[in-house]
């Protein structure tokens, strides 16, 4: 449609330019000074994931659990979404289960502790009133539920008590008993930290070993 510089249209037309100077003005603004993800930050993203799920998935393999592929490769991404969730070490989880339970997701205490984390149906009702994980969260028997459900307790034990060995051994020996100790200035037993602490850190070591020894190899072959 065409019209002339001197029509009702062109005049209406007109009228709506301050605005238009405006919203243009803006647009600019926005597309100039709004940061931009950078080239191949998304991919450094996904590398680092899949680095940190491969470490994870090698260190269940460690510990000789028997597991198949699948069942291993979903526990590993359960381990890497919930530590990430809490800014746990998927490190430390993965020693708390090994010490816990060895991997077994159907191991039950004589406490009543239950799979994976051996985690109390008390402790999902104490998380669920403190708000700290869903209602919904109490089928501790499936392994991503107990994944869950342990490691929220672990974080908030560590904000409870500030200091791993002590959150660890209330995990072990319960808060309140823990408590009442520190409140009584009586000494605590750290045997059961120490052993998770110990085994985390092997874990690391020999993560950091296979590392090291596969790009050793790397290595031999460029120069070989």
């Amino acid at each position: 449609m065409y019209f002339s510089t001197g029509s009702p249209l062109w005049d209406h037309l007109k009228s709506y330019q301050p605005q238009l100077t405006v919203g243009i003005s803006l647009l600019a603004f926005y597309l100039f000074f709004t940061p931009k993800p950078l080239i191949g930050e998304s991919y450094q993203t996904d590398a680092v994931k899949e680095h940190q799920l491969s470490n994870i998935r090698t260190a269940i393999e460690l510990q000789q659990t028997g597991m198949s592929n699948a069942s291993r490769d979903r526990l590993a991404e359960s381990i890497a979404t919930t530590s990430g969730k809490y800014l746990l070490d998927p490190l430390l989880v993965v020693a708390v289960i090994q010490v816990e339970s060895r991997f077994d997701h159907k191991a039950v205490s004589t406490a009543g502790a239950q799979g994976l984390m051996q985690v109390q149906p008390s402790v999902v009702t104490a998380l669920v009133e403190r708000g700290k994980i869903l209602p919904s969260t109490k089928n501790i028997k499936d392994p991503r539920v107990n994944v869950e459900v342990g490691v929220s307790y672990l974080a908030y034990l560590k904000d409870m008590f500030g200091d791993w060995k002590v959150a660890l051994t209330a995990y072990n020996a319960g808060p309140s008993s823990v408590a009442k100790k520190i409140a009584a200035k009586e000494k605590l037993s750290f045997d059961y930290a120490h052993k998770v602490l110990s085994t985390q850190r092997e874990l690391r070591q020999q993560l950091t070993w296979l590392t090291n020894g596969s790009l050793g190899n790397l290595d031999d072959e460029v120069t070989g």
